[in-house]
């Protein structure tokens, strides 16, 4: 089960991200004179409503509140829900057709779709809420935009997942991204920038990891911190063993036509 959860996520995680990343997701933020961490926030909080800023902070788990609050609620005066849930959706389809010329067929992305929604539609959500939300969104009648949301749908049950993971081993947002680093592919002054931690804040959760024994004084992990991040990712996956059940022996077609799509995305900048 973890090994395919693995595979899953490997597989739809450029094909997911393009959408944080794509001018055509960002530009009408830009338009409404918004700075672009609005259009992440706005975006993948959506379709939980019109909700504030401590509930994004908590569901989306290792960014600075202070960044959360410059964006939440604020955006929803100058694009509501629904309207960033369009955007979205209109945004990540001219940025995926751009990035990868040779999509496959209509109908085969339709057929990739529908198997991936009938997995959704056999998921539990509770403890899930970002998934939960956007499970309860009907998905678009556009083969590739229905395709990328229910994917999508697919992509925040394992973050929610990974979430409560987390919460369960005691790690905090900061200590989250410390010890990410090294283990994933982006360095700590990526994630402390990224995140908007101060380096007051950041120094104060490396304390944290060193006193757990997690990172040594350099700040790389120790044989206790790669112990730490394999049982979080470890049981992250395990947390996905619904999704690889319900997709059954439909998860290596799945695999098969979205993996290309990620590789040609990544390898074009767009994730």
């Amino acid at each position: 089960m973890a090994s395919a959860a693995l595979t899953l996520r490997r597989a739809i995680e450029s094909f997911h991200g393009v959408c944080y990343f794509a001018p055509e997701v960002i530009q009408p933020y830009r338009d409404a004179g918004l700075h672009p961490w609005n259009a992440y926030f706005a975006q993948r909080a959506a379709p939980l409503g019109a909700v504030g800023a401590a509930t994004v902070t908590a569901t989306f788990y290792n960014f600075n509140p202070r960044l959360v609050e410059r964006s939440i609620p604020s955006v929803w005066d100058h694009i509501p829900p629904g309207r960033a849930t369009q955007l979205r959706l209109e945004g990540t389809v001219q940025a995926i057709r751009r990035l990868v010329p040779d999509l496959p067929d209509e109908a085969t992305m339709a057929e990739i779709g529908a198997l991936v929604r009938a997995c959704a539609e056999r998921l539990d959500y509770a403890g899930r809420p970002l998934a939960g939300a956007h499970a309860a969104v009907e998905p678009p009648d556009d083969p590739l935009a229905s395709l990328w949301w229910m994917v999508t749908v697919l992509r925040e049950f394992r973050g929610d997942g990974h979430v409560a993971v987390l919460v369960t081993e005691r790690v905090g947002p900061i200590e989250a991204l410390l010890t990410s680093t090294g283990y994933g592919d982006a360095d700590t002054e990526f994630y402390r920038r990224n995140r908007a931690w101060t380096p007051e804040e950041w120094d104060a959760g490396a304390e944290r990891c060193r006193s757990n024994g997690w990172i040594d004084n350099e700040g790389a992990l120790t044989a206790a911190g790669r112990d730490l991040r394999n049982r979080i990712e470890e049981a992250t996956d395990r947390t996905v063993d619904a999704v690889v059940a319900a997709l059954g022996k439909d998860l290596d077609r799945v695999v098969d036509v979205i993996k290309p799509i990620s590789r040609t995305i990544s390898r074009n900048g767009g994730a």
